[in-house]
């Protein structure tokens, strides 16, 4: 009986050793685009590419090329950390105008506003609790392209 399950067993291990996993093709009309994301870090270095972290994706994954490919408008600032963060620049606003905003805060003089939220495009009051924001950056956002400064205007803190 002993020697009937280890030839069964044999058996299998070898059948199971002849059976080739299916791979799609590379190229042709049914291709697919295989990319294994490979998770990295400071204690697990990528082999091929660079570490760098995205903002759609929970960890970092190894990238060979240039980042920025991988958003939508093609652009984007990479934060300095390890891995490097990966912020997408979205595309512009039409019109491309300013696109920041202000709190209103109360104020009196210039040096009681400043400029918050992730990406520098809200103009608030120093009296105010810090403005939580997403973090990505539109060029919209520069305030210095549009000759722009946070500033007390009137006894608010506004673009200006």
């Amino acid at each position: 009986m002993k020697g009937l399950f280890v030839i069964l067993l044999f058996g299998m291990f070898i059948a199971l050793g002849c059976v080739q996993p299916q791979v799609p093709p590379t190229d042709g009309p049914n291709a697919t685009n295989i990319t294994e994301e490979i998770f990295c870090d400071a204690l697990t270095p990528c082999e091929v590419g660079e570490c760098y972290k995205f903002e759609d994706k929970d960890t970092p994954i190894c990238w060979e090329g240039d980042p920025c490919s991988r958003c939508a408008s093609g652009e984007c600032i990479l934060l300095e950390s390890y891995p490097p963060q990966v912020r997408c620049v979205l595309e512009e606003v039409p019109g491309d105008e300013f696109c920041g905003w202000s709190t209103n805060g109360a104020c009196s003089s210039d040096s009681e506003c400043v400029t918050g939220g992730c990406s520098g495009q809200v103009c608030q009051s120093t009296s105010e609790e810090p403005v939580a924001t997403t973090c990505e950056w539109r060029n919209c956002y520069d305030a210095s392209k549009y000759g722009l400064s946070c500033g007390c205007v009137v006894g608010e803190c506004k673009w200006n």
